[in-house]
Order: C-alpha cells, then structure tokens, then sequence
C-alpha cells in the first residue's frame, strides 16, 4: 500500500511536469511554499534594529527580549505572544516594506 506522499508522487508523473504545476498554483501550494520560506528569513533576521525600526526604542527592546528569551528564537511561539495587530504590522511590513530586512 501506497503512503499518501507516494500516491501524490504517482499522480504528478500521470499528469505530467506541466498540468501538476498548474493544479498546484491552482490550489495556493506553491505560494504557500514561498510564504513558509519568508517566515523563516524573518526568524533567522528578526533582530532589535529590526524591531526598533518598526515599533521604536522602548516596545522594540520589549518585543526583542520577548522572542530571544521567552520564545527562545521561535518566530510561532513569538507570533503567539505578542499582539494581534503587531504581529500583522510586522507581516504587512516585511511583504510591503521594500527595505525591511536592511534593518535585520
């Protein structure tokens, strides 16, 4: 019996490189990937200039002291802890902000 990887695997050799690409792009796999890498970059650059740039000096060193010694680093468990509307704000800034990461 097959795992459900190998059976998407065999589906995507039936249909061909071509239609399997467009049915992913289809279904939002494909930036979904992109997004997931994004968010990775933002953890391993998140950085207290990152965050004083964003939110100023004072909630900057708040927000850096939060995720490098409660959340140990992990930008989920960050997510999870800190505001609603700054967790968008720092979202919104990383995919508008053309300069975001230079701050990193």
């Amino acid at each position: 019996m097959n795992s459900r990887f190998e059976q998407f695997k065999e589906d995507a050799l039936a249909l061909g490189h071509e239609r399997h690409v467009d049915r992913m792009k289809g279904n939002g796999s494909f930036e979904y990937t992109e997004q997931v890498i994004m968010l990775r970059e933002l953890q391993n650059k998140l950085s207290l200039n990152l965050l004083v740039y964003l939110f100023g000096e004072d909630e900057g060193k708040i927000l850096m002291n939060i995720f490098v010694l409660e959340c140990e680093r992990n930008l989920l468990n960050f997510f999870s802890r800190i505001r609603g509307e700054y967790r968008f704000y720092i979202l919104h800034q990383m995919k508008t902000n053309e300069i975001f990461f230079a701050y990193s």
